[in-house]
Formats: C-alpha cells, structure tokens, sequence
C-alpha cells in the first residue's frame, strides 16, 4: 500500500501540501525576478543630435496615447504614463526638478508614447505549451522635444515581448510586463542600467 504521507524538513506531510508548499515557494522566488523578463527592445528611428543634451531641461512631461484601432482603455495610458514617472524618480529623482512638470514650464522636456501593439497574451497557454506560446507585447514610437519646439529631438521604436513558459509565464500579467516598458522608456533619456542583448524577447 502507498503510504499518503511524506517526510518534508522532519515532519510528516501530505504530497498534495508539499506540492502546493515547493509551488508558493516557486512564485515567490520567481517574482524576485523583476520587470518580467530581459529588458524590452530600443531602435532609433531619428537620433538625437550630438550637440543636444537632454540634461538642460529641468521638467518633465509624459504623454501617453494609443492607436484607436486598439481600443485601449485610458486608464491603461494613464497607468503607464505613472509608471515611466515613477521609474525616472526611482533612478534619478535630481535629474528633473519637476516630475511632472508644470504647465507653464519652458524647459520642459515632452515624452510622447504612442502605443501601437498592446497584448496581454494567454498565462494558460505559457503554462502548458512553454516558453514562446501565448506572448503578451507592447510595442511603441517615443518622441523626445522640447516643450516649445515643433522639431523632435529623436524618435524610437520601443518593443517588449514577454515569452516565458512554465510558472513564471502563467504568473505574470500584463501589468507585471509594464514595468520593463516603462523602464525602456527611462532608458532612453538617462542611458540604460544593464548591459544585457537587447532583443527584447524573452524566452
């Protein structure tokens, strides 16, 4: 007769709770792993010219739109447009004196993000088919001007793809995949902090 117990750290249990114990303990090791993923995908579509430096503005502005074909809901802009707020104050709360910036602030530096693919993905289908399937994306054009300039600064194409199978896939959301978005876009501005192969596809 199979015996319905185990002996886990010394003490008697039931498989069903050791299984359920080594998973919590799965999702809690996993989640120490941070903006979902390797950092999201960055290509210049205008560079910025050599003899501008984007440290002589004193504000900041972010706006924050989508294309109408996607039907986003605004508070997703409105999140997001937080986010990359919060994220320029996590790596450099001296760079701005103002974050936001007020509105009748001449110096003020305007980041505009168009979101063009917005994709939460299938967790079911990263769970049970693995790394590749069910991806989640966002995909953006980011414009650097200042505030009373007509003229861009730099233009950029901003992509991340999630793409982890297993717990990992299943446990992340969408808004999980967000953080690494918005730190794409701080990295723009203040140069990036890592120096991994930015592919901006995770598998």
């Amino acid at each position: 007769m199979l015996r319905d117990t185990i002996t886990c750290c010394g003490v008697q249990q039931r498989p069903r709770m050791v299984a359920f114990l080594a998973f919590s303990l799965a999702c809690v090791v996993l989640s120490s792993v941070g903006c979902a993923g390797s950092p999201a995908a960055s290509r210049a579509l205008v560079e910025l010219p050599e003899d501008v430096s984007l440290s002589s503005f004193t504000s900041l502005q972010v706006e924050v739109e989508s294309r109408k074909a996607l039907a986003l809901d605004s508070s997703v802009e409105s999140r997001i447009s937080e986010l990359i707020y919060a994220k320029f104050k996590e790596r450099d709360s001296n760079w701005f004196e103002e974050v936001p910036a007020a509105e009748d602030d001449p110096d003020t530096l305007v980041l505009s993000v168009r979101i063009t693919k917005y994709e939460a993905g299938d967790p079911v289908a990263r769970a049970l088919q693995g790394a590749g399937y069910g991806q989640a994306h966002i995909n953006a054009i980011v414009t650097i001007r200042g505030k009373l300039q007509s003229d861009i600064l730099a233009k950029y194409s901003v992509k991340k793809t999630f793409a982890w199978g297993g717990v990992y896939g299943a446990s992340t959301t969408i808004e999980d995949i967000e953080h690494g978005f918005a730190e794409a876009i701080v990295d723009l501005v203040l140069g990036p902090t890592r120096g991994e192969d930015r592919r901006g596809i995770d598998a």
